[in-house]
């Protein structure tokens, strides 16, 4: 999770600031093997958070992928992800603007489908940026 708030690139805010917002605790995974079934199902890191998350009794886990999302509700877990992770950190005034932590993901390669991304910023009450290369002129402000 922490590298894709990273994204942002060597200088960027937001993962500085998201840990100290967020008051990070950081969970060692379990010693020894994995359950079976969380292994056929998941990649490794997804597999050691649920399984970390219930030895350690946390209740809720930071996981971005679907199929990850849905072992953890199976097992009991609530679950966020980076844009939620986002949208508490905007909310909290640790970063100032959501549009750009969006934009700088997507600059380094992690994508946000247009729907989840205008519900995120809509979330927080921030309109979207224009696109890049966009000659639309914006729209007259209403009085």
């Amino acid at each position: 999770m922490y590298s894709e708030l990273s994204a942002g690139g060597p200088g960027a805010p937001e993962p500085s600031r998201v840990q100290a917002a967020a008051k990070v605790v950081r969970i060692l995974p379990q010693s020894g093997e994995l359950p079976a079934e969380l292994a056929r199902q998941l990649d490794p890191g997804e597999a050691w958070v649920i399984q970390s998350a219930l030895a350690q009794k946390v209740e809720t886990v930071a996981i971005d992928e679907k199929v990850g999302r849905r072992v953890a509700r199976i097992y009991g877990l609530q679950v966020t992800g980076s844009l939620g992770i986002l949208i508490r950190a905007r909310r909290m005034g640790v970063i100032p603007n959501l549009e750009t932590a969006l934009t700088r993901m997507h600059d380094h390669g992690l994508w946000v489908s247009p729907e989840l991304r205008a519900h995120a910023l809509q979330a927080v009450d921030e309109a979207p940026l224009p696109e890049r290369g966009s000659s639309k002129p914006s729209p007259p402000l209403s009085r």
